[in-house]
């Protein structure tokens, strides 16, 4: 079943261990190879209200799509990439050896777009975005400190790209939630807003707008690394009855909840941010990457709950459009896909652990 959660069976328990041991000859073997010709260097650090949206960025926000870019790009590895001046060093610092350097390539990937695939998009219209409040990203920019996020300065990129999304594919709903998803924390347990700052904050948003924007930062934590996905699966049939979510607030581990409308709302907000996570091309070959299973897993489940509200469409460029059920199945089977997700719920559990930051939630169902 599309909605059967990704466990570990006990047969690919060896295909597991061979896998890894695979990884570890071939990195060995890297170090006789010549580096690749190509440097890239970091992009500049640039204006949230001018911001450079990146080609995957461009047509997903024209077409409403998540794509499958596999046929209109290539990938290279810039060798001279580090983690270290990201907010991932410290994942890298706290996860086996092969753990960290799948993620050091994964993050390091520069695409390489054919000119036909990018003349055929220069036809495509990208929805006009809203005005950005200028409180906001004075409050952002002067009063935070959003630049310890991504070294390249990317995130100002990333929060523009959410913010426009929603505004053109999930209309009725404040895209001031993402413009704001990641200020009272991100998963590496840093926190570009001080907690003695959520008065500011919360003078410059509507009411609706905080509950969702403090609540962010914990649910995406719920959806990595705890059950929640897999409770609310068990419970398809009762979604009806559904009447609230309890769960922590990451910053300050304060109580927090939200009725089954608001969740459902966050949900939507949750896999549209998950869009900027997903491999650029070949879909088929990377479902083993944990956000883009967490990804598969959410959409898949509020189709089946008749709760997708975003247009958040799976679609692909040169290829037919991939099937989430075969992803999914793809993912569950696969021995590096069920190492790699085991290990992103370990690392949210410590993060949050190293906070006194619970994960404790509770869904409260009508009698």
């Amino acid at each position: 079943s599309a909605l059967a959660p990704a466990g570990a069976p006990s047969s690919t328990l060896r295909g597991a261990l061979l896998a890894l041991a695979v990884l570890v000859v071939q990195r060995l073997l890297s170090y006789r190879r010549k580096k690749p010709q190509l440097k890239i260097t970091g992009a500049p650090v640039r204006d949230i209200l001018k911001p450079d949206m990146d080609t995957r960025r461009t047509v997903a926000l024209a077409r409403g799509q998540a794509i499958d870019h596999q046929g209109a790009v290539v990938e290279s590895v810039d060798p001279d990439f580090s983690l270290e001046p990201t907010i991932f060093a410290i994942v890298a610092k706290q996860s086996p050896f092969f753990i960290a350097e799948m993620l050091r390539r994964q993050l390091a990937r520069v695409p390489h777009w054919a000119d036909a695939a990018l003349s055929a998009f220069r036809s495509e219209t990208v929805p006009a975005a809203p005005p950005i409040d200028t409180r906001i990203t004075d409050f952002m920019l002067n009063e935070c400190n959003f630049k310890m996020e991504h070294a390249d300065g990317s995130f100002m990129d990333h929060v523009a790209f959410c913010h426009d999304y929603c505004a053109a594919y999930y209309k009725g709903h404040s895209p001031r939630v993402l413009l704001l998803h990641s200020i009272l924390g991100v998963g590496t347990n840093i926190f570009p807003m001080e907690v003695g700052k959520l008065s500011q904050l919360s003078a410059l948003v509507n009411e609706t707008e905080m509950r969702h924007i403090e609540a962010f930062p914990s649910v995406l934590r719920l959806l990595v690394g705890s059950r929640l996905l897999a409770d609310l699966r068990e419970r398809l049939g009762d979604m009806d009855k559904l009447k609230q979510v309890s769960f922590r607030r990451v910053i300050d581990n304060k109580p927090l909840e939200l009725d089954a409308d608001d969740f459902w709302v966050q949900l939507n907000y949750q896999v549209i941010h998950l869009i900027d996570f997903l491999p650029v091309a070949e879909w088929a070959a990377r479902v083993s990457e944990p956000l883009f299973q967490v990804f598969l897993e959410l959409r898949t489940l509020l189709g089946a709950a008749n709760q997708l509200q975003a247009k958040v469409d799976i679609g692909a460029t040169c290829v037919a459009p991939p099937v989430e059920a075969q992803l999914l199945s793809s993912a569950a089977s696969s021995p590096m896909g069920i190492i790699k997700r085991s290990q992103a719920k370990t690392s949210v559990r410590k993060f949050s652990a190293q906070i006194g930051h619970s994960l404790d939630y509770t869904l409260h169902w009508k009698d």
